[in-house]
């Protein structure tokens, strides 16, 4: 791990805001993260309304989900 990045808000809503806008300026020369991968599943509508479980990654999100090039 070379960086953990959190966010703090008075809602998660807010929180959750933040680390997309985090995940989305970062940047990181010459080492693959995974920064995509979370951006792309704390910005899905199911992740931000808070309706999901500890099956929704492996059974919905994944599948689903394709990185960019």
């Amino acid at each position: 791990m070379i960086a953990k990045v959190i966010a703090y808000a008075d809602t998660r809503f807010e929180a959750l805001m933040k680390m997309q806008r985090a995940l989305s300026e970062l940047v990181t020369d010459g080492v693959v993260t995974n920064a995509e991968f979370q951006l792309d599943l704390i910005s899905h509508p199911k992740v931000l309304s808070g309706d999901y479980n500890t099956a929704f990654l492996q059974e919905e999100f994944l599948p689903n989900w394709t990185p960019e090039d």
